[in-house]
């Protein structure tokens, strides 16, 4: 009894790695950072929704709760489906028809029907007009003109509006050029008249140059600081990310109570004031990732 009760005491418990599982953090922050911001707030809100859940049913077991996942992710899908739907029809009415003009259209006569109109003026209806193939060609470019629409040649007028199109452009540029020569010859009249024919002297050369490198060095100074500046500033981002992400509870479950539980809180409270709403969303989403798996986008 005393061996059995001896092995009980010194039966060696669940095995927690210090270290967390590096490449799966990253993975989890990539997936996180691809999702947009309605995704992000969409999979945070159903978490938090079956949290709520669980909390009300008063199982605190994640085994025993598999099949009430599976339910519950096959319901949002659904109602996931179904918004999908909605939005497939509002692209659709917002979608419009292209009309085509087609030019020297035969008039319609008060019953709605378009009279036939046979280029050869042989047959009187469309459907014999169509089964002989009636067409002729275009005078200027000897494109077939269709014998339905009129006799005006759709290839004539389009190379029409064409060339009208390059003359414009052409003229365009000319005009611009040509205001582009006066506007120069106008700044080299001035600059002629206001010439210096002096020349500098070596003080004034001298200084010249001095202010000229203190110029340089300053500009370079202020690049260097800024660069400096934005290089630590994301630093500390990157820093006070992981961190948070490891505090939060990727590293180890700390359980809901007991005095770890309280110093995560708390170490929570102190990072999440640090950062912007887009990143705390992002590492939330990182972590519910990370902990459950990476088919939840589709499981909620």
């Amino acid at each position: 009894m005393g061996k059995s009760y001896k092995k009980g005491m010194f039966r060696p418990g669940p095995v927690m790695p210090d270290q967390p599982n590096t490449d799966a953090i990253e993975k989890s922050m990539n997936a996180a950072k691809a999702m947009s911001k309605a995704q992000k707030k969409k999979l945070v809100k159903a978490a938090k929704a079956k949290k709520d859940d669980d909390d009300d049913g008063g199982d605190d077991d994640d085994d025993d709760d598999g099949d009430d996942d599976e339910e519950d992710g096959k319901g949002k899908r659904k109602a996931g489906n179904d918004d999908d739907e909605e939005e497939d029809k509002r692209l659709r009415k917002q979608k419009k028809k292209v009309k085509i003009a087609i030019n020297d259209v035969p008039m319609k006569p008060a019953s709605g029907k378009i009279k036939h109109h046979c280029p050869q003026n042989i047959h009187k209806t469309q459907a014999q007009c169509a089964s002989a193939k009636c067409s002729y060609l275009c005078p200027n470019c000897q494109s077939v003109v269709s014998n339905y629409g009129g006799s005006a040649c759709r290839k004539c007028g389009q190379n029409a509006w064409l060339e009208a199109r390059e003359q414009a452009l052409r003229r365009k540029e000319d005009e611009e050029a040509e205001e582009r020569k006066k506007e120069a010859a106008r700044k080299k009249a001035e600059n002629t008249k206001r010439k210096v024919t002096r020349k500098m002297t070596r003080d004034e050369k001298e200084r010249r140059d001095r202010i000229t490198a203190e110029a340089q060095k300053k500009e370079f100074e202020e690049r260097k600081k800024k660069a400096e500046e934005e290089e630590a500033k994301a630093l500390a981002k990157a820093q006070a990310q992981a961190k948070m992400v490891t505090t939060a509870g990727i590293k180890k479950n700390t359980g809901r109570f007991g005095s770890k539980a309280k110093k995560a809180k708390k170490s929570r409270r102190k990072f999440w004031s640090g950062m912007s709403e887009d990143d705390v969303l992002t590492v939330k989403v990182a972590m519910l990732l990370y902990r459950h798996c990476q088919d939840l986008i589709w499981k909620f």
